[in-house]
Formats: structure tokens, sequence, C-alpha cells
């Protein structure tokens, strides 16, 4: 059963789309676990509240947004393997794509503007 389920997983169409930002992903939650030392204890990171203290977060929170986009792969890579629609797909590769940058982007971001050097 492990086996065809590995076999089923690796015919994915548009496999290397999705193992891209897989690897993406886990390299920025390794960039913050490694390079933490150099943040402040807390950092912003919920900007939907009111600005102030309840924006801040402890630092390990920065890998949040990675660790849902890898969620949000996961899904869409099971969504993607039981669709035949070939639009389906593609659509699926492109929010793939873009929820890897728009989180990757913001943990840098966050990380570099707080970070000490």
């Amino acid at each position: 059963m492990k086996k065809n389920f590995l076999k089923e997983v690796f015919s994915l169409p548009y496999k290397e789309f999705f193992g891209f930002c897989l690897l993406v992903n886990i390299g920025v939650i390794a960039f913050v676990l490694v390079l933490g030392g150099m943040l402040p204890p807390v950092v912003p990171l919920m900007y939907g509240l009111p600005v102030g203290e309840e924006q801040l977060v402890a630092k390990g929170f920065l890998t949040i947004p990675s660790a849902v986009s890898v969620i949000l792969i996961i899904v869409n890579v099971i969504i993607a393997k039981f669709s035949s629609a070939s639009f389906i797909q593609k659509v699926l590769v492109g929010l793939t794509i873009a929820i890897t940058l728009l989180s990757a982007v913001t943990t840098m971001k966050i990380f570099f503007l707080v970070a000490s050097f």
C-alpha cells in the first residue's frame, strides 16, 4: 500500500513545481530557526491587529507563514492528484507558487527588518 501511494505521488503532474515550493518553505523555516539568535525576543508578525504590542509575537512564530504554506502545498498536491482536469492542476500550481512567494517574502522582510547583524 505504501509503495502504491509513493508511486502515485511521484507520478503527479507538475511535481517539480510542488517540490521546489516545498523546499523553499522548508529552507525559510530552517533559516529562521538557525539564525533566530539574531532576532529580538519578540517580532512584529500580526499586522492585522492594532498597532502596538498586540502585533508582537515570540521569534519562533516567524515559522508560521511557511508552515501554513507547507500544509497548503500538501492539500494542493492531494487535490491535484485526484483532479483529472488539467486547468485545475495548473491553477493549483499557480496558487502554490503564489503562497510560497508571499510567505517567504513576508518572513524574510520581517527577519531583515528586525534582525541585528
